[in-house]
């Protein structure tokens, strides 16, 4: 089977598309025919032992179509598949021939049963049949065997990336009763003994009601060592067992389980012999057994709190990227055009998922996009919900690019899908956030696996120490150094050892770092920064320089153009609408901020509804342009094309006449950038935009802050020096620190010297171009990219443009550095200053403290770090609020009414 993609002139309406497919629907060993009214061309699948190419270009001569440039061969297996995956019930399943699904275009239909569903993936090629098709071959054979198309289940594999809200239930129940134990315990055990009436109760043998007494606690101690502890010992055993792992499990294992036995040995004691102090050895009895339960209970409430505290942080993702919002926008109306004026033929309900590259849908009113592309008839007022911080709606009109998560405030619009819902900037975010989010301990974090040995050997050192206890104590009282007639003198090497095992907190060690790193990398998300690589906790330490690309970073991405010289002859083959036309093919699919204003211009000027130029042999990126050919459909002429900078011209050997490189020079002086458009060798169109008007308002105040944390600014660009120099005079910069005029090879090696000059460099771009500098310096930061290379590149992703995350994330860095010393210093001091105390150091001064003291201790420790840690959320990082900044909304005035309307339905969904 071959698959071939053809541009024809004159597809001009559906009726075109009718001809076509019928041509071909008798004709011998043609497998299916797509034809796209919009891109004018066809993808035919065909038999090459039936029917040749030559057959095929006759025959649509035949029917007054012409085959124009030259056909391309689509490989079929690179590249070139999705994944259809489909849910059908058990009940509908049965009624269906998988065998029917089989169609051209299909590779592979794997089925299998899960959960009362029968799970299809389909691998299919998009360039040959559609997923909504297939879709709807199904649905066709639900309706002939009568059956409710509800049992047929698209999975959104995106959607479902995102984790649903945990309710925590269980949790919730265990802290509730581990609440009413602790309560019930402390009331028999130390509040009831105080009051005359009860004394009865604790005095043995002269009331017998003490055996209840005994009886009842000694129950709730049983059970609560099955509920509450089964779960801590089962960890403690397996983790010593097959990982040979001690933790915080292992020393709370030992010292619930020793003062259980302790108080069984006590209950034998005291029961057996009658010494006069029968109140005070009850009492004895009541507050081993109260320890035994309390280090458990304790533990929980206090573990309970931790997750609270946790789950909080963790939470932060599902406020970034509302599962259930996504969910309300699955669907989307697919259209079909009668003609190249994007008149609507037909409307069709689509799950987001079935959506092909290259398909129309209809955006109207509180829309939100899953998937990436542009407009191509009407206008909207957009704004970005991925975007944090204050939201700032944009008019948007005709050629104007949309990126996935973005919202349709007002307005309507017919919108060409350019990435499918699994390759689109949301579905790229939801990854990296996933990661992020998954990794909160970088495995080659030095600090990480310090921590993780420090408290391996920490937990052996308790354990060592609490046997210590035991033998020091012992000898003590064998050679009668203690003591005492009251009490039972060998319980004492015991709860020592017990207080010691409960006390001591490697848990707030182990809190100390993971903590700290989850709630930085969920303030940072609430401001739009994307924190992909937990390594720069260490790493930015070390930073001294900071280097930002021009284009795009320092400077927004432009609205307009200043200034459009046309050097077209009235004698000239070529029109301005026929150059715009040219350029909009070329530019069409580059995505830094020139080609998007170049793309959406040449939509805007040319008289292009029914465009004759198609590509021919497709743009490439260079230095500081493109280049590429571009075929006229009416008479087959081939034209040549550049569009760049002067040294672009200059690169591939283009003669300029002198006046024109003297306007050129002149204008970048001036600080203007300029873009040159040339046609088989004749310069076309000299576009200008000024830089000081697209620097970003914030630029100037940023620099000046950053220089004043003694950092070095560097502007590194592919622009002209002579800009780059403008510039960075403009923004006080170093003459030597302006470099332009370097293409991403350059700009690797200029970092890669800045490195070997002791220059520690964060490296910030936007496009295509800063791919291979963001992967060589220390920290790369991709400021708003929908480019992948770069979402791949980069270890932090600003999600808006707003150039005062560079100042947050400095600040923000900072403050969870000085937080984990904090955490790391009380953690490491409180088991310094406990130990002593419980190991009975100071006994002789009445200064004991037992292991129910011990377990609360414990449990206040690792809410200490977790709470201090949250803390962090208090902090305002934004330095920005201390200058003026300016309110900018883009092309024009969008009412507030609107933008508030929208954010009381998203908070009502």
């Amino acid at each position: 089977m071959t698959v071939i993609e053809l541009n024809i002139k004159k597809i001009w309406c559906t009726m075109c598309v009718e001809k076509i497919q019928k041509a071909f629907s008798t004709v011998a060993g043609i497998q299916t025919v797509l034809v796209n009214i919009i891109s004018e061309n066809v993808i035919i699948s065909f038999d090459p032992a039936l029917i040749n190419l030559a057959n095929i270009i006759v025959i649509f001569n035949e029917n007054d179509f012409e085959v124009v440039g030259k056909p391309r061969e689509i490989n079929q297996f690179q590249n070139q598949t999705r994944v259809l995956n489909l849910k059908i019930s058990l009940s509908a399943s049965q009624s269906i021939n998988l065998d029917q699904i089989q169609m051209p275009g299909i590779q592979q239909v794997n089925h299998a049963l899960s959960n009362q569903f029968l799970d299809i993936s389909i691998i299919y090629q998009p360039l040959i049949v559609s997923g909504f098709t297939i879709y709807e071959n199904i649905l066709n054979q639900f309706k002939n065997k009568n059956i409710d198309k509800n049992h047929l289940i698209i999975v959104n594999q995106v959607i479902d990336r995102i984790k649903p809200p945990s309710h925590q239930q269980y949790s919730s129940f265990r802290l509730i009763y581990s609440l009413i134990l602790t309560v019930f315990s402390v009331t028999i055990s130390m509040i009831l003994p105080q009051f005359q009436q009860c004394e009865f109760l604790y005095e043995w043998p002269q009331h017998t009601k003490c055996k209840g007494v005994i009886i009842v606690f000694y129950m709730m101690c049983l059970i609560n060592l099955l509920t509450l502890g089964l779960r801590i010992y089962k960890n403690a055993w397996f983790s010593f067992m097959k990982h040979r792992i001690l933790n915080m499990d292992t020393l709370l294992t030992l010292g619930s389980i020793s003062a259980f036995l302790l108080s069984n040995y006590l209950i034998v004691i005291y029961f057996l012999q009658d010494n006069g102090h029968q109140k005070h050895e009850m009492m004895n009895i009541l507050e081993n057994l109260l320890t035994s339960l309390l280090i458990l209970t304790i533990v929980t409430i206090g573990k309970n709190l931790e997750e609270k505290a946790k789950i909080r942080i963790n939470s932060t993702q599902n406020n970034v990227i509302d599962r259930h919002n996504l969910e309300l926008h699955r669907q989307v109306t697919k259209i079909q055009v009668k003609n190249q004026d994007y008149d609507i033929l037909t409307k069709t309900e689509c799950e987001v998922t079935l959506l092909e590259k290259g398909d129309l849908i209809e955006l109207n009113q509180y829309t939100k996009l899953l998937c990436d592309g542009y407009i191509v008839k009407g206008h909207v007022s957009v704004i970005d919900s991925m975007q944090k911080g204050d939201i700032m709606p944009q008019i948007l009109s005709v050629g104007s690019r949309i990126r996935s998560g973005a919202v349709i405030l007002q307005g309507s619009c017919i919108f060409q899908v350019e990435q499918t819902i699994e390759n689109s900037f949301l579905s790229q975010i939801l990854e990296k956030v996933n990661i992020a989010q998954a990794n909160q301990l970088d495995k080659q974090d030095s600090l990480s696996i310090l921590l993780v040995k420090t408290s391996q050997y920490f937990v052996l050192t308790v354990i060592l120490i609490a046997f210590l206890t035991i033998i020091v104590w012992s000898t003590l009282i064998y050679i009668e150094y203690i003591q005492n007639d009251v009490i039972c003198l060998w319980c004492i090497p015991f709860e020592r050892s017990i207080s010691v095992l409960v006390a001591s907190c490697p848990c707030s060690l182990g809190l100390a770092v993971p903590s700290v790193i989850a709630i930085t990398l969920n303030i940072g998300l609430k401001q739009g920064i994307l924190i992909k690589r937990n390594q720069i906790f260490t790493q930015f330490n070390k930073i001294n320089a900071v280097v930002f690309d021009k284009t795009g970073t320092l400077f927004t991405k432009m609205d307009q153009f200043d200034q459009c010289q046309k050097l077209i002859g009235e004698s000239d083959e070529l029109k301005e609408p026929d150059v715009w036309a040219i350029t909009e093919v070329m530019e069409r699919d580059f995505k830094d901020p020139i080609a998007v204003q170049l793309f959406k211009l040449s939509l805007n000027n040319q008289n292009g509804k029914f465009s004759q130029y198609v590509v021919y042999e497709k743009a490439i990126k260079q230095r500081s342009g493109i280049i590429g050919k571009v075929i006229r459909s009416s008479d087959n002429k081939i034209f040549n094309c550049l569009i760049g900078s002067i040294e672009h011209m200059r690169l591939n050997n283009l003669q300029l006449d002198p006046q024109i490189i003297q306007a050129c020079q002149t204008n970048e002086s001036n600080g203007n950038t300029n873009i040159l458009i040339s046609i088989d060798g004749h310069p076309k169109l000299i576009l200008s935009f000024n830089n000081k008007k697209c620097l970003r308002s914030e630029s100037k105040q940023l620099i000046e802050y950053i220089q004043r944390l003694n950092y070095e600014i560097y502007i590194l660009s592919g622009d002209s020096q002579r800009t780059v120099s403008h510039v960075g005079k403009h923004l006080n910069l170093k003459e030597e620190n302006c470099i332009g005029n370097k293409n991403p090879e350059e700009k690797q090696q200029i970092i890669k010297n800045l490195k070997q000059n002791n220059s520690a460099v964060i490296m910030i771009g936007d496009g295509m171009n800063d791919t291979l500098s963001l992967q060589e310096a220390e920290i790369g930061i991709s400021i708003n990219s929908e480019s992948q290379l770069n979402l791949i590149a980069s270890d932090i992703i600003f999600l808006n443009e707003n150039l005062w995350n560079i100042a947050i994330l400095l600040n923000l860095i900072r403050t969870s550095k000085k937080v984990i010393t904090t955490n790391l210093f009380l953690a490491f001091s409180y088991n310094i200053i406990m130990i002593p105390f419980v190991v009975g150091l100071f006994y002789k001064w009445d200064i004991v403290i037992s292991p129910m003291v011990s377990s609360i201790a414990m449990s206040v420790s690792s809410i200490t770090v977790v709470l201090l840690s949250n803390l962090m959320n208090c902090i305002n990082y934004d330095p920005s609020r201390k200058y003026n900044k300016p309110v900018h909304v883009n092309d024009s005035y969008v009412s507030i009414k609107s933008t508030q309307q929208y954010l009381q339905i998203e908070s009502s969904q």
